[in-house]
């Protein structure tokens, strides 16, 4: 009988150590499970916040890229070197009505304001410039001579849908005043203009096609009006 009682007890001391070791396997194979679940979510937050690195690089680079490429701020522009024009001028004194080409002058300096131009521009960089323009021509014929000034602030702004291609809308005020042999006059008219400016050499040269409308301000009964299209140059700096 004490055999059997010894017998018995060690199957039951035995039973609890292998219940024992039962539950601490599965404490181990429970804090393994955790353990990789952890390990696991750390992954994912370390992919997830190196993603996130990498697209705001990308979106760094790509905004340095487009600043590199985009016009600069400062521009100086050649207008009205060569097109065409169409003058209609009404007054006490004078009806004047024709229309011609120019290159690099204005082919009558007595009428119109399309002296060959050299501008200066500042561009903001949401696309509003402020700036102005000043030329000057002389013409001289057998029996008199006439030279004139122009002087042409302005304000606009640069569209610009594609990178070699922009629209650059402009109005402003011209003056002009010329001096010949026989007469003197001062002329100020309001200006509009629609560039078309195609850009070229990294978008730091831009060749530019520009329709414009010119009223002058009226000092009596005399109208003057001049509209047509102009070539000319524009550089970004």
């Amino acid at each position: 009988m004490g055999g059997q009682r010894e017998g018995q007890q060690g199957a039951t001391a035995c039973g609890r150590r292998l219940a024992t070791a039962g539950a601490f396997c599965s404490l181990v194979s429970v804090a393994g499970v955790a353990s990789a679940a952890d390990a696991g979510a750390a992954v994912e937050v370390a992919a997830a916040a190196e993603a996130a690195d990498a697209a705001e690089a990308a979106d760094v680079t790509e905004a340095v890229a487009a600043a590199e490429a985009a016009p600069g701020a400062w521009s100086v522009s050649f207008e009205r070197l060569f097109g065409l024009i169409r003058v209609d001028a009404h007054g006490e004194r004078r009806t004047v009505q024709y229309g011609s080409y120019s290159l690099f002058s204005d082919s009558s300096p007595r009428e119109g304001y399309s002296s060959p131009r050299l501008a200066l521009d500042y561009r903001f960089g949401i696309g509003l410039s402020v700036g102005g323009a000043v030329g000057f021509h002389a013409w001289s014929r057998a029996d008199s001579s006439t030279t004139a000034w122009v002087l042409a602030p302005r304000v606009g702004y640069l569209l610009q849908p594609t990178s070699w291609l922009g629209f650059w809308p402009r109005a402003g005020l011209t003056g002009l005043w010329f001096s010949g042999d026989d007469a003197a006059e001062d002329e100020l008219a309001v200006t509009l203009e629609l560039p078309l400016v195609v850009l070229v050499a990294q978008q730091r040269l831009g060749v530019t096609l520009a329709p414009y409308f010119e009223v002058n301000v009226p000092g009596g009964e005399d109208t003057l009006h001049e509209r047509g299209v102009q070539f000319g140059a524009v550089v970004f700096f």
